[in-house]
């Protein structure tokens, strides 16, 4: 009886080491261009089979759009060992007026004749409970008064799902951004920073089996934007506002030899999601 408890505390202890060895070899960094290729493996591996929740562009193109998004530096990965990506995600500041118009109008479509308002919800600093608001009232936002930042394009590979690694991999990025978004509000005078993101419904948890995303989300922008108010003396006390709208995740023909979504009628219903945290100074 002595031995069997013996080895069960050793197999215990083993796994519990090796789980520990795998957690501590997960590294976050900036895509460079050698992650290119390793990317590109998990979005036409795993990906493909969770084109209901994230965006797979036709073949033809997806190449292209991950070497242009780690130039521009816009994506961050999770690696475990030396080339082996285990989960990407994709965060920037938009700062073209063009991108700014069609992320906006056509993707979140808080903006623009296609825009239709859903409902409006306010954060609390402290709890992060989400509460509904009455009045139907969102906060408006412009590029003259806000740090307008773009979050979205996660995935993980489904072996690594529940390791709190997409967490950790969207602290890495937010905290990647931080300086260049104080350096925006410092010399634009900016008033909110604003974040965008889409859900589709089973992301927003109205599906069977699907995890509402933002309460994860909102946990993260706010442990962010406190860290900007606390350096840069804004209050941070203040209320986050969550504005919802309709939206669709988009879908393409994987054989399309042009990079053109299908109609709305082909593609994922969710949401067009913006949260705003005012700065007001202390």
């Amino acid at each position: 009886m002595k031995t069997l408890i013996h080895a069960t505390t050793l197999i215990a202890a083993f796994t519990c080491i090796t789980t520990l060895a795998m957690e501590q070899s997960i590294t976050y960094h900036k895509a460079t261009q050698p992650d290119a290729k390793h990317i590109l493996h998990v979005i036409n591996e795993h990906g493909i089979e969770d084109r209901d929740k994230i965006v797979i562009l036709p073949e033809n193109f997806r190449e292209g759009a991950v070497n242009q998004a780690i130039l521009n530096s816009r994506l961050y990965c999770a690696r475990q060992g030396l080339d082996n990506v285990v989960a990407f995600k994709k965060l920037f500041i938009i700062k073209d007026i063009v991108e700014f118009n069609d992320i906006t109008e056509n993707e979140i479509r808080c903006h623009g004749q296609n825009s239709n308002f859903i409902d409006a919800r306010i954060i609390d600093p402290i709890s992060k409970k989400i509460s509904c608001l009455s009045d139907k009232e969102a906060l408006s936002f412009t590029r003259t008064n806000s740090v307008v930042i773009y979050f979205g394009g996660d995935y993980t590979i489904p072996s690594h799902r529940n390791r709190k690694i997409n967490s950790h991999l969207t602290n890495y990025a937010f905290e990647k951004i931080k300086d260049d978004t104080i350096a925006a509000i410092q010399k634009n005078n900016l008033r909110q920073i604003v974040l965008l993101y889409g859900l589709t419904k089973a992301n927003a948890g109205e599906t069977i089996g699907g995890i509402d995303r933002t309460p994860s989300i909102v946990k993260a922008f706010t442990q962010f934007v406190s860290a900007i108010a606390t350096q840069c003396s804004f209050n941070t006390n203040i209320p986050l506002h969550l504005s919802r709208y309709e939206a669709f995740m988009p879908t393409f023909d994987p054989q399309s030899t042009e990079c053109k979504p299908l109609p709305d009628n082909q593609a994922i219903s969710g949401y067009g999601n913006v949260i705003v945290f005012p700065l007001f100074n202390q």
